[in-house]
């Protein structure tokens, strides 16, 4: 979360034992700026970087430095610690502590005598983030945003915690006396400083990952896990206990993953969670989209920043739900989502932007403030949409006179719109003045299309319009399920273009190994890709390409899980999370657990055990092998922080089935059809077999005449004699390269998709790590 203070222990303990803070601030050494820098605001280093978040900052009297060796040079030069302040555009909390405390004069002038302060983006650097972010949950047992961490000169952190409001109150420390006691620290008890943070240092240094790889029951791990999972979640309300509520992704589509695998009776659970989170406030009922998480552990408050990552997960996971557990309205809330994700979201170079803004104004020219442009009162409801009709919409969503949006605990008169009951069940009861059934539904979507209409005449909120590759991977899988899923030509669309614009613009062809940019903003590609930038990039192209057939897209997917390997993985087996190190940091990072999005290395496991079936070498199964050799043993101690990492055990375990499709016509489309209707796990599926092949060979003759390695020495092993007769269709089901008689008609596919489907005890491994061998023949 980005709310909520809290401070360092240790580091806290050392200032109180300093003494008290002194009264009035003490001065320091005077700024070094240069006469000709004089009339330029304090934070004019911003004014010219790529990153919005910063750029925002260029006018604060704070002298904000961005990272690197200029700012650490200069604490060095001056004998000064180092202020880190991470957060990201579309943070309330972060936009908070700007107004309340960076833009504070006295706050600045003790900033810029005493330290050296530095900005960042947690998006553009998200190793960054990584490791300080550690480093503060580490020194308070928590985190969130805005990070604000004290560090030595050479960048090792020793005191840190979120927001802090300049002075002292409700609110917490106040940030002038952090100031004073660090500083007081600093100048009289230095060796006691940097021994704590040589301590902490020496603790984040170590590697999270055993250092050789320990004997682990996989298939008793993913049942325990299962059941860990499962009694973590609530079943009343939905989601995880407490509050804030996070909306669980990751776990839901690990218990749906069981559910499918073993027959895990979770149905119930995965209902409440989807429906509460679809009806009540996390979810934007006017426009479309899920906010980031809810204050509150009932759904009803959110934060309301929106997040690409975030609506692209919710809408696969909505869509997977549908068609395994066969509730059509789930259907509509990911197409919807993906529908608000296109409109709001998509920049003119054709990629997705990261996010829009929590805060925005109540009018032009006003101070921005939260949640402002999604609040509505009866009075402005009834002005769209007419006395009774808007009357009838603010009773449907608990929007009140007094409002159900509150701020230091008092009614604002402002409600954000939220029914907190799913559509079927509206549309079954919608009230007296209004009729049910589809006439209700029809009623309920003019009526959001005029309030939309009306609401985008507000001040919006601000866009943050870097297209992350990682983030936009997420959202090219789920553009390209949902529509495989639904059966949806629109969203197949939408994925063939965003498969297409993605290999332009985000794909570096120069170097030997296709190479990832970490994000494009406007023109400029800046940064190299991450390890879940080249994962989630691969995967989503992968997915893309299984949607539409595009073999250029399984081309592209093939020759990035081969970076991954040679990029990011070192002989181990563990993954690196950046493919170069900043000389600042200890290590190149390694973060296995999830956040709001997988982990990158559990990502790459799964696209290798996916392309593997492709790869006659070996070289990708034993990667994903070697690689879960070191990471099972996480999730053995901490299932609850590795759901993804589950999940690519999942597909480890098997059966990972192949589907391969060859022929034309209706008898092609009736066999895909088949395959639409079915959630695979971690199947890996070619749609049309003669294609790919041809895609292969051209391939692999232009490599050669332009004397490169092709990607495909011979034609996959999977592919031979995959070709059905003439004017007819077959799909060839296998596990593990040994195929099942080719179906020919889609009762044959269904009954032969329905044995792979569910883990039989032939799936069931000898030993811990090692990926089973499946017989010569799959499950029937």
């Amino acid at each position: 979360m980005d709310a909520g203070h809290s401070i360092s222990r240790l580091a806290w303990t050392l200032a109180l034992l300093a003494g008290p803070a002194p009264v009035a601030a003490q001065d320091g050494a005077a700024p070094d700026a240069a006469p000709a820098e004089a009339a330029r605001p304090a934070g004019w280093r911003l004014a010219d970087s790529a990153s919005p978040y910063l750029h925002a900052h260029a006018d604060n009297p704070v002298e904000w430095w961005p990272w690197g060796d200029a700012a650490f040079a200069h604490a060095r030069e001056l004998g000064r610690p180092v202020f880190l302040s991470i957060g990201y555009s579309a943070c309330h909390w972060c936009h908070r502590m700007e107004h309340d405390t960076f833009e504070d004069g006295e706050v600045a002038r003790r900033l810029n005598e005493r330290f050296v302060c530095i900005k960042v983006d947690r998006e553009e650097r998200p190793d960054l983030d990584a490791r300080y972010m550690n480093a503060l949950v580490l020194m308070t047992g928590g985190g969130g945003w805005p990070a604000s961490l004290f560090l030595l000169p050479d960048g090792r952190p020793f005191f840190g915690g979120t927001y802090f409001p300049a002075r002292s109150g409700a609110l917490g420390p106040g940030f002038l006396d952090v100031l004073d006691r660090l500083h007081q620290l600093w100048t009289e008890e230095r060796t006691t400083v940097e021994e704590a943070a040589g301590e902490l240092h020496d603790v984040l240094a170590r590697d999270p990952l055993p250092a050789h790889a320990l004997a682990v029951d996989l298939t008793a791990l993913l049942g325990e896990s299962a059941t860990l999972l499962a009694s973590s979640l609530d079943g009343e309300r939905g989601g995880l206990h407490g509050a804030p509520k996070f909306p669980p992704v990751l776990t839901l589509q690990y218990l749906l993953r069981q559910h499918l695998r073993t027959g895990l009776a979770v149905q119930e659970l995965i209902e409440v969670a989807l429906d509460a989170m679809s009806s009540g406030g996390l979810c934007d009922h006017v426009g479309g989209g899920f906010f980031r998480y809810c204050v509150d552990d009932g759904w009803e408050t959110p934060h309301f920043e929106k997040m690409l990552a975030g609506n692209a997960q919710l809408a696969l996971l909505y869509a997977e739900a549908a068609v395994a557990l066969g509730q059509p309205r789930w259907a509509d809330v990911a197409r919807e989502t993906l529908a608000f994700v296109s409109r709001e979201l998509r920049l003119p170079s054709g990629l997705f932007a990261g996010s829009l803004d929590a805060d925005s104004a109540p009018v032009a020219g006003e101070r921005a403030e939260e949640g402002r442009f999604y609040l509505w009162t009866p009075e402005q409801l009834e002005d769209v949409l007419g006395d009774s009709f808007g009357s009838a919409f603010a009773q449907l969503h608990h929007v009140t006179r007094e409002g159900t949006f509150l701020e230091a605990g008092q009614p604002t008169g402002l409600s954000l719109p939220r029914p907190m009951r799913t559509v079927p069940a509206l549309a079954a009861n919608p009230g007296p003045d209004l009729k049910p059934g589809d006439e209700f539904v029809r009623w309920r979507a003019l009526s959001r299309v005029r309030l939309g209409l009306a609401r985008d005449a507000r001040p919006r909120p601000f866009r943050d319009d870097k297209a992350l590759a990682a983030w936009n991977g997420l959202l090219l899988s789920a553009f390209a399920r949902t529509a495989s899923l639904q059966g949806n030509d629109d969203l197949l669309a939408e994925s063939a273009t965003l498969a297409l614009v993605a290999r332009a613009h985000l794909v570096a062809r120069d170097e030997a190994l296709l190479r990832v940019h970490h994000h494009l903003l406007g023109d400029a590609t800046a940064g190299r890709g991450d390890l879940l930038d080249t994962a989630a990039l691969a995967r989503g192209l992968l997915d893309a390409y299984e949607a539409g057939g595009d073999p250029a897209n399984l081309l592209d997917a093939f020759a990035l899980a081969r970076a991954l390997v040679a990029r990011f993985q070192e002989p181990t087996g563990a993954f690196w999370d950046t493919e170069l190190q900043d000389p600042r940091l200890p290590s190149r990072g390694r973060h296995p657990w999830d956040g709001s999005e997988p982990a990158g290395s559990s990502v790459a496991v799964e696209v290798l055990l996916r392309l593997a079936p492709l790869d006659d070498t070996g070289l990708l199964e034993a990667s994903a092998v070697r690689a879960l050799e070191r990471l099972a043993p996480l999730a053995a101690g901490a299932p609850g922080s590795l759901p993804a990492l589950l999940s690519a055990i999942d597909a480890a375990l098997g059966p990972l089935a192949e589907v391969v499709l060859d022929g034309e016509g209706e008898p092609r489309r009736a066999l895909v059809d088949v395959l639409r209707a079915r959630v695979l796990p971690a199947a890996l599926v070619v749609p049309d077999a003669r294609r790919l092949l041809q895609a292969i060979s051209d391939e692999r003759e232009a490599a050669r005449a332009a004397g490169r390695a092709p990607l495909f020495a011979e034609d996959p092993a999977l592919l031979a004699g995959r070709r059905a007769p003439e004017g007819e269709a077959r799909a060839w089901v296998c596990v593990r390269r040994a195929c099942l008689l080719p179906a020919a008609t889609p009762e044959e596919l269904a009954g032969q998709l329905d044995g792979v489907a569910r883990r039989g005890p032939a799936a069931a491994p000898a030993s811990a790590t090692q990926v089973p061998q499946e017989p010569e023949e799959p499950p029937p």
